[in-house]
């Protein structure tokens, strides 16, 4: 026949203490101090196992076990990416030469219109059908995803003007737009002065001077900072605008 005594569930076992006053026929006449001790002593070791059980659940001790920092991806840009990276933030500077937080500020209209000018000038006459007078049809799919990529605008439409000697024209048979690359030129003269690349994240700051018109003298200078999302595209990257600000 099992003794009594004292159990406890720790860690998936039932631990038991057998009752030493149990073992020796029961307690003696002045032994009721050394039983007060045992319970005392047996509760500590209980408080002492449920303590260790706890830690245990939740991972151990939190001080030498602490999560690790999360860490922002950063891109690996050579420097003829760089190069190239730059080259489009200045033409793009050229003619969104205005603050803005956000794309949706930008002109709709601006946007397919140097979107178009862009494609025609990076691929080259020669990668698109034209027509007779030798004038290009961008494929408006090409155009929705050049836009996207550089605006994170999805679907784009040009906003073509009712008005038929204003282009380009869109050719539904074709599904592409008639352009010509015919564009004024910018208004400011820009120079880069610094890049930083943070992450996904590229921001330069640019200087426009500001020229007389009728004498071509520099009158003054103005500072913009513009931020730019490196986008992974085929053979390397492209620059997504998100906003610029005067400095």
């Amino acid at each position: 026949m099992s003794r009594p005594g004292w159990c406890f569930f720790h860690r998936g076992r039932f631990l038991a203490f057998e009752d030493e006053t149990m073992k020796h026929g029961g307690l003696k006449r002045n032994g009721s101090e050394d039983f007060m001790k045992a319970k005392l002593f047996l509760g500590a070791v209980i408080i002492a196992c449920l303590c260790l059980s706890a830690c245990s659940r939740q991972g151990g001790y939190s001080g030498s076990h602490s999560a690790p920092a999360s860490e922002e991806p950063s891109v690996e840009l050579t420097e003829e990416d760089l190069t190239s990276l730059q080259e489009y933030a200045v033409s793009f500077a050229e003619y969104f030469d205005e603050p803005f937080s956000s794309v949706d500020e930008l002109s709709y209209q601006a946007i397919g219109h140097n979107s178009l000018y862009w494609l025609v000038v990076g691929e080259g006459y020669e990668s698109f059908e034209t027509n007779d007078a030798g004038f290009p049809y961008i494929p408006k799919p090409l155009l929705q995803s050049y836009v996207l990529d550089h605006f994170g605008i999805e679907n784009y439409e040009y906003p073509v003007s009712e008005n038929p000697n204003i282009w380009p024209r869109y050719d539904p048979d074709k599904d592409a737009y008639l352009f010509s690359e015919a564009r004024g030129g910018p208004r400011y003269g820009v120079s880069v002065l610094s890049e930083t690349v943070a992450g996904e994240t590229i921001t330069y700051t640019m200087e426009f001077e500001i020229s007389d018109f009728e004498t071509g003298e520099i009158i003054g200078t103005q500072k913009m900072e513009y931020r730019f999302q490196i986008i992974p595209a085929a053979g390397g990257y492209v620059l997504r605008a998100l906003s610029a600000a005067q400095i």
